[in-house]
């Protein structure tokens, strides 16, 4: 695929002489994803700082018929963000603002450039918590976050990330700015438009920002390993967890549960703000080596371990 330099310089003009690169060593990173699986090529990168410089990129290859990839942290493993055609690569590693934190109507507007992580961070500052969770939250984006539709490790307590999302402000195809950062938590008014772009993997138009639900920040922290028979039974463990978390504190939730089928009597690590027991362990797992359980239930908080021996029937809670 061949880009007409007449449409590469109007792309330039458009985020200006700090929003672009041609250097083969600065576009190199992103033309590969991170195991080397997916490699692409492109004579462009785009670095918009604004919505409108993205709205005015859009509109120009809308109007040109120029492909455009758009990329956030590449994290991302099925190579959805690479330019594998020659296109033009727009990364939003410029629109990284946190526009707002709303601490009493626990709400945060960032930018689709803002890491995860810095997301979290500034949420955690104000004691409150932004669950969304993954391994490459130090690296991906919100607006990845967004257009994946990502789920991470608090699922089952707070939802995939469209759960998380209250607003977006978007760019479609034709440079048209749709500003949708409402900050509601009950909106009924007409079509949800903004659940149409979450998920859609860019395909639809660029989210540019969003509107995200925080909690409260809980007070205790519960890491749990459980050595179940089967999956059925893996599956009322949790139940019996969410119930029992839910009855002695309406606002609390069971952190998380790792599952392992090798062991047939329970083997549980929890991790409090008191101190961790690893309970119902056997003798030869309290003994064993580093790649056993017992190394897993000490990295996972642990402070101290106790033998027992016959399965106890207690629950695992505070």
């Amino acid at each position: 695929m061949t880009i007409p330099e007449s449409v590469l310089t109007r792309l330039k003009d458009a985020v200006g002489a700090k929003g672009f690169s041609t250097e083969t060593s600065e576009i190199a990173p992103h033309l590969e994803e991170w195991r080397s699986k997916y490699r692409g090529h492109s004579p462009l990168l785009l670095k918009p700082a604004t919505a409108a410089e993205v709205s005015a990129i859009l509109a120009i290859c809308h109007e040109t018929g120029t492909p455009v990839v758009t990329q956030g942290g590449n994290t991302g493993l099925v190579g959805g963000q690479i330019p594998l055609h020659g296109e033009v690569l727009l990364s939003t590693q410029k629109l990284n603002r946190i526009r707002a934190l709303d601490e009493e109507g626990m709400t945060l507007v960032a930018e689709a450039g803002v890491t995860l992580a810095q997301v979290q961070q500034a949420a955690d500052d104000k004691h409150l918590l932004f669950p969304l969770s993954l391994a490459s939250e130090g690296s991906c984006t919100i607006g990845g976050n967004i257009a994946t539709n990502a789920g991470g490790t608090h699922v089952l307590r707070y939802g995939m990330t469209r759960a998380l999302v209250l607003g977006l402000e978007v760019v479609l195809a034709t440079g048209t700015v749709l500003p949708m950062l409402r900050a509601l938590h009950k909106d009924n008014t007409g079509y949800d438009l903004k659940q149409v772009f979450i998920g859609s993997e860019g395909s639809l138009g660029i989210v540019t920002a969003a509107t995200l639900r925080l909690f409260p920040k809980p007070e205790v922290a519960v890491t749990a390993f459980a050595a179940v028979p089967s999956p059925a039974a893996a599956v009322a463990l949790l139940s019996r967890m969410q119930h029992a978390s839910r009855a002695s504190a309406p606002c609390s939730s069971v952190g998380r549960c790792c599952v392992a089928w090798r062991w047939r009597r329970p083997v549980i690590a929890t991790r409090a703000a008191s101190g961790a027991t690893c309970w119902q362990a056997r003798a030869s797992l309290i003994n064993a080596p580093r790649s056993s359980l017992r190394w897993r239930c000490m990295m996972s908080g642990a402070m101290r371990l106790a033998k027992c021996s016959r399965p106890a029937r207690r629950s695992v809670h505070r």
